[in-house]
């Protein structure tokens, strides 16, 4: 019985001149009824954050996110960043590639300086027998982890039991022009493949091509980023053998898969075989003045599960429904973009409103609050 309750019923039973006042219930009569589905629709905690994640991953809120597959493993949850800048080249392009990496010693992005003189999408295609590509520098993030630390020196996936398995939860890359206010102008093109598409080679007409390829002026000095999460089972897997596709680990692209989650074991280049340097689907090309220059912030949040992080793994939750609706609305996103314009943050926003119809309304009001 609630305090309410008590007070009424005491209020009622009193006597006063030896009648019995009658008193307006107050309290409601009837259980409000609870909308059909709405106890199976609520995102757990850690959906809610990989949405704020996946929605502007470089809130500090979103630091400590990770992917709430089925089974949850305790993991160890980390967020990597680096900041550089790009610079159009002579050629009127620039461009920064993304390129997520779970290793510190592999470049998670290739970026444009002032002498490059091309057009389209390259980058260094070995790491041990490098072809310079002018103008053309990689950049590394400070995760804790180095290449020889995240794979089994055998090469055999039977002895593999040990390895430090990584991946990404969230990538993102960011653009800002830095320049004078004289030369400010020109266009970005911030496209994501949701296919795992190489953008080895492209140009901006081929970017501009994909439906899902956001136009934006970079007259303004707004950011324009661009995020990529997992899509697949293979990427999100904490099984060596999935993640490398059942290739052996000394293969190039079992390592490629290993180091790279996100490339689908494809390489950057198919000239490439001796390095494992994965593939780009993720870019921001910028056409505009010679010499403009731009700031770039690059940040990957990230997972990594094996006997090397036992004493920093933190709980994590297995919600593969809200999972797959976090998916569905980061999906939806560069369409409304497109659309209906506002910041990536907002449309990841209504993407998810999109699609969680079924959530119950304080499941939902709580996760887009977290906005």
């Amino acid at each position: 019985m609630t305090l309410l309750q008590s007070m009424g019923e005491l209020h009622i039973g009193k006597k006063s001149s030896g009648k019995r006042k009658k008193v307006k219930n107050i309290l409601p009569q009837k259980k409000r009824k609870e909308k059909k589905g709405s106890s199976g629709g609520s995102i757990s905690s850690c959906a809610a954050k990989l949405l704020l994640c996946a929605a502007d991953p470089w809130d500090s809120a979103a630091e400590g996110a990770c992917l709430p597959t089925e089974p949850a493993r305790d993991t160890m949850k980390v967020t990597a960043y680096a900041r550089f800048s790009m610079t159009i080249g002579t050629g009127g392009v620039g461009w920064v590639m993304l390129t997520p990496s779970v290793a510190n010693d592999y470049p998670s992005a290739w970026v444009t300086q002032a002498g490059y003189a091309g057009t389209t999408l390259v980058n260094q295609t070995d790491v041990a027998n490098p072809v310079t590509v002018a103008g053309v520098t990689s950049v590394t993030l400070n995760s804790p982890f180095k290449g020889p630390q995240l794979w089994n020196t055998q090469g055999d996936l039977s002895s593999a039991t040990e390895v430090t398995v990584g991946r990404v939860v969230t990538s993102a890359v960011s653009v800002q022009y830095t320049g004078t206010e004289l030369n400010k102008g020109g266009e970005f093109y911030c496209y994501d493949d949701p296919k795992r598409v190489n953008l080895y080679g492209a140009s901006a007409a081929t970017l501009g091509g994909y439906k899902d390829c956001v136009v934006d002026t970079a007259a303004t000095r707004k950011k324009c980023w661009v995020s990529t999460m997992p899509l697949t089972d293979a990427e999100m897997s904490l099984i060596v053998e999935e993640r490398c596709l059942n290739n052996s680990l000394s293969s190039i692209y079992g390592l490629t898969a290993l180091l790279y989650p996100l490339s689908a074991g494809k390489l950057n280049t198919p000239a490439n075989v001796t390095s494992a340097l994965g593939s780009c689907s993720t870019a921001v090309m910028v056409v505009g003045f010679p010499g403009n220059t731009f700031n770039v912030e690059v940040i990957s949040h990230l997972e990594y599960y094996g006997v090397a992080t036992q004493s920093m793994a933190t709980p994590s939750v297995s919600d593969p429904m809200g999972l797959g609706k976090v998916i569905s609305a980061v999906a939806k996103a560069p369409g409304i973009k497109q659309s209906r314009g506002g910041s990536w943050s907002s449309c990841v926003k209504r993407g998810m409103t999109m699609v969680a119809k079924e959530l119950a309304p304080i499941a939902l009001s709580v996760a887009l609050a977290a906005l």
